[in-house]
């Protein structure tokens, strides 16, 4: 079965991460296609052509989500060919139109809570780089100190206290966990409303979307 535009598209978010990106390859991901389906959304994105309906999102992603009812809202879990144990959820209201949440198991895993005080082996004995979304991050760690504010990046960190005073810092990609970093101190990101504070010294590798989404060298 060939991937789908919103496949493709998702993959194409992951070409720097090998423990993500190899597992795709296997499953007969190009990063030709990859990058052309991003290009198409890209597209339609500087165009205008912004997507409002459900209808027109299945119609361009060429895949239709399964949908839940949920007071006001639509839940929407979208089916995945490269990644055939997820879905990729979401939801639809008409005042948001569609929006996604990420990548979530089919059958979720039981995971362990990590014990405290927190250190980074307990935390990496229990999280799988590469397999792990945000629901089992947060199973196995809590919350955390989310930082999320980057425009339409896929990109969110999740930092955690660690018993050695140093700071863990999570990476997900489009809610998949592919990077686990202990820091000496969190990076200073404090958004306002007309200013982000010092992203050029701050040692957090954030990309703004423009620079996420950037052509493969």
């Amino acid at each position: 079965m060939q991937p789908s535009q919103l496949d493709l598209q998702l993959a194409w978010a992951f070409r720097d991460f090998p423990v993500v990106w190899d597992r795709l390859a296997r499953r007969g991901a190009r990063l030709a296609d990859a990058e052309g389906a991003w290009t198409r959304h890209l597209h339609m994105r500087n165009a205008w052509q912004t997507l409002r309906t459900l209808e027109e999102h299945a119609e361009f992603h060429g895949v239709h989500p399964r949908v839940e009812p949920d007071g006001g809202i639509v839940r929407l879990r979208w089916p995945l060919t490269l990644w055939p144990e997820y879905e990729l959820a979401g939801f639809f209201a008409p005042s948001t139109g569609v929006v996604e949440e990420g990548l979530r198991f089919r059958e979720p895993p039981i995971v362990e809570r990590a014990s405290q005080p927190l250190t980074l082996e307990n935390a990496m004995a229990r999280l799988r780089l590469g397999e792990h979304t945000e629901v089992e991050l947060h199973g196995v760690l809590g919350a955390g100190e989310p930082d999320v504010g980057n425009g339409w990046s896929p990109e969110a960190y999740f930092h955690y206290e660690l018993a050695d005073g140093r700071v863990l810092q999570c990476l997900t990609v489009h809610g998949l966990l592919v990077e686990v970093t202990a820091l000496d101190t969190r990076p200073e990101r404090v958004v306002q409303a007309e200013r982000v504070v010092d992203e050029e010294s701050s040692p957090i590798r954030r990309r703004r979307w423009w620079e996420f989404w950037k052509p493969a060298a």
